[in-house]
């Protein structure tokens, strides 16, 4: 991550504690000039991470898919990086709507060339849906307006019309005798049902899901051939999927 990334997200990083900060502090704790923060803010600004008024930058309101963006923001990077490394120019692949799966697509378009991905995410295809070296195909279905995603029968339909070599999802927590879980049946169901149309199912997920458990099932350990997510993962848990033949890799 270079230099302006890296303190981009350190803005983020500041905001998603304070929710809201003035622009001469986060120069001050960035150690850079107002007019290189107020550069990196105009950016992110136009990227929708946050938004600024009067002298100060705001992030989004809690249930905004930007200020799930913006949360663990450099983390998320690092692991949408490192999925991305498994994809080729001209592949065809499934990506769900979680946060770090968009900033996957986000790396897929800025980095990659003739990918078709394959999503239920309505905001992944607002947020990267006119960048012109990728192919994006929007499933249909009902509409979740928290997630911005559609699921339900119609999605499954959608996504039987496609074969892929790799599925990427997140995940909401996990248990190490059920394996991934997550919050919402609805979206369980269709991360499920996007997987039956995939070769490989892919996780991407912060180490700290991995201290709670969502209610629902989502992925058993046999389900799963990869698993990116950072240094935090404690090495008991690695060891057990490990056993279980899935690849970690820890960023």
């Amino acid at each position: 991550m270079g230099k302006v990334e890296e303190r981009q997200s350190r803005i983020l990083e500041i905001l998603s504690v304070s929710g809201k900060s003035e622009v001469t502090e986060l120069a001050g704790l960035c150690g850079v000039s107002l007019v290189t923060v107020r550069k990196d803010l105009t950016e992110l600004e136009t990227r929708g991470l946050l938004r600024r008024e009067q002298g100060y930058a705001i992030l989004n309101e809690e249930n905004d898919m930007r200020r799930r963006l913006a949360a663990n923001h450099s983390t998320k990077v690092r692991l949408a990086r490192e999925a991305a490394s498994l994809i080729e120019d001209g592949d065809t692949v499934m990506i769900e709507s979680g946060s770090c799966c968009i900033l996957l697509a986000d790396e897929i378009s800025r980095t990659k060339r003739n990918v078709t991905i394959v999503t239920n995410s309505v905001f992944m295809a607002d947020y990267i849906g006119r960048a012109s070296n990728i192919h994006l195909v929007l499933l249909g279905g009902d509409y979740q307006p928290d997630s911005q995603a559609v699921v339900g029968p119609i999605t499954r339909l959608g996504a039987q019309s496609f074969h892929v070599k790799r599925f990427f999802a997140g995940t909401d927590g996990y248990h190490p005798q059920i394996g991934f879980t997550g919050d919402n049946h609805l979206r369980v169901e269709t991360l499920r049902n996007l997987a039956q149309n995939a070769e490989e199912v892919v996780i991407l997920t912060e180490s700290c899901k991995f201290t709670r458990q969502g209610v629902v099932p989502e992925f058993s350990l046999d389900e799963v051939q990869y698993l990116i997510t950072d240094s935090g993962l404690p090495e008991g848990i690695e060891k057990e999927l490990a056993g279980y033949g899935i690849h970690v890799t820890k960023v």
